[in-house]
């Protein structure tokens, strides 16, 4: 599993179960459309725990991920303004990726559209991505 360079632990049994239960229900709405595609579940990953976050800041559009990365830890970072980075293991061997907001990013098992927050001023979106940036944060994707 990725980290950042502080350690983390995982959310206790309650939290688990909780976000199990949310995630579950999100699936289930969304699959009862008749559609199918992909949930997108973001943790921020604390010094001393990784705490799932209700509403996320970033809009994460999943179009295409090879199977064995459903539910495994995907790493973002916010790199600046304009880009961000994906991280995930695979096996033995780490890929990272760097991609541009609002541009996919189509790399060997997944492909993604990472959008910011929309109808911010200048200010108020520095300041998002700056907060952003001092943070990392971890994706699973659920497929539906």
């Amino acid at each position: 599993m990725l980290m950042s360079a502080v350690a983390c632990t995982s959310p206790d049994a309650e939290e688990q179960a909780e976000d199990g239960l949310h995630i579950a229900q999100q699936i289930d709405s969304l699959s009862t459309s008749g559609g199918h595609g992909y949930y997108v579940a973001t943790y921020l990953i604390g010094r001393y725990k990784t705490m799932r976050v209700k509403k996320a800041t970033f809009d994460i559009q999943v179009s295409r991920l090879d199977k064995r990365l459903v539910v495994k830890p995907i790493v973002f970072r916010v790199l600046g303004p304009l880009n961000y980075e994906l991280s995930y293991a695979f096996g033995s061997h780490e890929s990272k990726f760097v991609g541009e907001f609002n541009k996919p990013l189509d790399v060997e098992l997944l492909e993604i559209l990472v959008s910011p927050p929309q109808g911010l001023e200048s200010a108020a979106y520095d300041r998002v991505i700056s907060n952003s940036s001092d943070s990392d944060y971890e994706l699973r994707v659920y497929a539906y």
